[in-house]
């Protein structure tokens, strides 16, 4: 929503030029007419700027999106989740930055943590990100299995020494290794429960608990 909380004009100055074959007339009242013109001009500035607030501005904000979709999985939501702070020096803009699934959106267990930008002026834009935008990020794609991952032979590099196979795996498994001899295997990992990022001071850390097969 947006509305005018206050409006006040000033006009410096208003300019007339009489032409014509009673402007000698229209001349004689020129301070007169100017200062008019000025003061009529002044009192319609505010309510122009308030009827297209109401009657334009505010009806487009309401069918601005606040949603869009990253892949055929996930959205992300970034309306606004309080009201902007404006001062001299700068504006704040604060945005949920939520991923949802687009299947079937539910709500998240946590809330999105207050942040506060540091006081500062010396750049144009400052833009923080909270873990808030990579849990919901993570909730969405570990419960698609987009998290989960399989690996074979074929992608381990061909200079190492272990290869997915029952030969190389004979010392852990070596029951496998007799009943199907130099046979390609597959690694299935599955994540336990969806990571998260946690955000500490000068550093980034993530615990996944992975159970693999």
């Amino acid at each position: 929503t947006v509305a005018v909380s206050s409006c006040s004009s000033h006009i410096d100055d208003v300019e007339t030029h009489m032409s014509g074959d009673l402007s000698w007339l229209l001349n004689l009242f020129h301070n007169q007419i100017e200062s008019r013109f000025r003061r009529t001009l002044e009192s319609k500035i505010c309510e122009e700027i308030q009827d297209l607030v109401a009657s334009d501005l505010q009806p487009y904000l309401q069918t601005v999106p606040v949603t869009t979709e990253i892949d055929n999985l996930a959205g992300i939501d970034y309306s606004l989740v309080e009201a902007p702070r404006a001062t001299a020096q700068m504006l704040d803009v604060m945005i949920k930055g939520e991923i949802f699934s687009l299947d079937h959106r539910s709500p998240v267990g946590f809330l999105a943590p207050v942040m506060r930008l540091p006081e500062e002026h010396s750049r144009m834009v400052y833009f923080a990100v909270s873990d808030y935008v990579f849990k919901t990020a993570s909730l969405v794609y570990n419960e698609a299995g987009f998290l989960n991952f399989s690996i074979t032979d074929d992608l381990v590099p061909p200079t190492s020494n272990i290869r997915l196979t029952t030969n190389s795996f004979r010392t852990f498994v070596p029951r496998l290794a007799r009943l199907y001899p130099n046979m390609n295997l597959e690694l299935r990992g599955a994540m336990v429960s969806a990571p998260f990022l946690n955000f500490g001071s000068g550093n980034l850390s993530s615990t996944p608990q992975i159970e693999v097969e």
